[in-house]
């Protein structure tokens, strides 16, 4: 019988647009091959494509066949043509595909690093009239075209499979609707930000979700005039909606995508809520901060003043470094150049009271109760060339725990202080000395003179010549006493002043 192969040529057209429009082409499934069998008017039909260097998919509409190295269809793979195989070839496939016995028409397909090919068999040997020729050319063409299909959308979905990733691991709620809105897609942080439980919501759903949200904003009318801007195509970025009940800021970007297989509008959601009540809490703290600043300027600037309206060093020592710090009066007034080390300052504390002055500074320090501080003590002072008195006096500053943090004072030179309590010490002295000579020396010839002039008011001529000699003694004798006391008060003090320097 006759075959019209050119009728079977329009209905392969047809049935390919309709299988392009309505089914996705896959090779590990036997869609695609049934319209071949019918149109091709074959026994059975095959597809063999290679996988990878190791493994070949064999698919059959008669019988399951088991996976086989590619390197035996290697022959096969290579043709360009369709062609009908001798019984050579033939004997070759049977041993390997368990082909009947009959016509097996080999149709290649290779396309974009794919090598396969479709097998035709036929019981009897076809009628090869006119049109069979261009009928395989066209089944190979129209193949072709489905794995070309089938290629592009096996990537697509890797991209759509990657892109879907990527947006679920985000923080950011993601709502992605296709051009001419026929799928849209969400994460799972924007199904909770819109309150959509469906897996797969539809358009309407998601469209009903985005007014509700816009409608608790507070500056709605506000996102509608921007909401027509990017639907006129603008990108919209930093775009705030302040909702409210619950209160939440979310920073919103709108964009067309227009990339291959991702055309339509993402929207991005970013709720910055925490963020905003971070900055409002930071910019708190930094006027505190400016304030705390402030006043430590303050403190600083009356601390520096401190220091150079009087002598004292003032120092401060950091427990918990071991560092200390002076002011300029110790480097001026006491001849040491700036040293953080506490060793500079009990190393040179004169021997002999170091160990008092050291024992009694951490006594204070390691105590619960105790956070002042005071002593007196010799100190060398480099720019004298020796030893002067100081008084000595510090704070312990505390954490809420009790533990020593810091310690600050003042260390003054009272040198001259000790002389004047040494003059007054040794003036009290005087004093009492001569006191002593009044209460003594000076009573006895008073008290004999007294006795004397007693005795002349009762004495006659010859006892007056007795008496006024003895009264020129006892005269004499209180003369005498009156000048040592004069001497005293005019002894030259700064003989009876030890000196209260020393060397080192």
């Amino acid at each position: 019988m006759k075959i019209d192969w050119y009728k079977n040529i329009a209905e392969l057209l047809l049935m390919n647009g309709r299988i392009q429009a309505a089914t996705t082409f896959h090779p590990e499934g036997l869609g695609f091959l049934y319209p071949v069998k019918t149109f091709a008017l074959a026994n059975d039909v095959w597809w063999v494509e290679q996988v990878d260097h190791l493994n070949t998919r064999i698919i059959s509409t008669g019988r399951q066949q088991q996976p086989l190295h590619p390197q035996f269809f290697q022959p096969f793979f290579s043709l360009e043509q369709p062609a009908v195989l001798d019984a050579a070839a033939m004997h070759q496939l049977q041993t390997k595909l368990e082909i009947p016995s009959g016509t097996a028409v080999l149709v290649p397909v290779r396309h974009n690093g794919i090598s396969a090919f479709l097998l035709l068999h036929y019981a009897s040997a076809p009628n090869y009239c006119t049109g069979y020729a261009d009928f395989l050319s066209i089944l190979q063409l129209r193949i072709t075209e489905l794995v070309e299909k089938w290629q592009r959308e096996r990537q697509l979905e890797k991209v759509r499979l990657r892109f879907k990733g990527i947006l679920e691991s985000i923080s950011q709620s993601v709502v992605f609707i296709a051009e001419n809105e026929h799928y849209c897609w969400m994460n799972a942080n924007a199904c909770r930000l819109l309150d959509v439980k469906e897996k797969n919501p539809g358009l309407l759903r998601v469209r009903e979700a985005m007014l509700r949200l816009r409608s608790r904003a507070s500056n709605a009318a506000e996102i509608e005039v921007e909401m027509l801007q990017a639907f006129q195509g603008r990108t919209k970025d930093n775009w705030y909606w302040r909702l409210e009940e619950p209160w939440m800021v979310l920073k919103v970007s709108c964009r067309r995508l227009k990339s291959e297989g991702l055309q339509g509008m993402l929207w991005v959601f970013d709720d910055v809520s925490r963020m905003l009540a971070y900055e409002e809490q930071l910019e708190e703290k930094n006027k505190t901060l400016e304030l705390h600043y402030r006043q430590l300027e303050q403190v600083t600037e009356r601390y520096v003043l401190a220091g150079k309206a009087t002598n004292d060093a003032i120092w401060d020592w950091n427990l918990q470094e071991n560092t200390i710090s002076w002011s300029n009066s110790f480097v001026e007034n006491f001849g040491y150049e700036q040293e953080t080390n506490p060793e500079l300052w009990y190393s040179n504390i004169h021997p002999k009271d170091q160990d008092r002055v050291l024992q009694s500074i951490y006594r204070v320090i390691n105590s619960d109760d105790l956070s002042n501080w005071e002593e007196q003590y010799r100190y060398y002072n480099r720019k004298k060339g020796g030893f002067v008195y100081v008084k000595d006096r510090g704070f312990v500053i505390r954490d809420e725990k009790g533990r020593s943090l810091r310690m600050v004072g003042s260390m003054q030179d009272i040198t001259q202080l000790k002389k004047k309590e040494r003059e007054a010490l040794l003036q009290n002295a005087r004093l009492q000395e001569i006191a002593v000579m009044n209460s003594h020396l000076v009573r006895k010839p008073v008290a004999n003179i007294l006795g004397i002039i007693q005795l002349l008011r009762t004495a006659g001529p010859a006892e007056l010549n007795e008496l006024i000699p003895l009264l020129e003694a006892c005269g004499e004798e209180l003369d005498q006493v009156v000048k040592e006391i004069n001497n005293k008060s005019n002894l030259d003090y700064k003989k009876r002043i030890f000196p209260l320097t020393e060397g080192k």
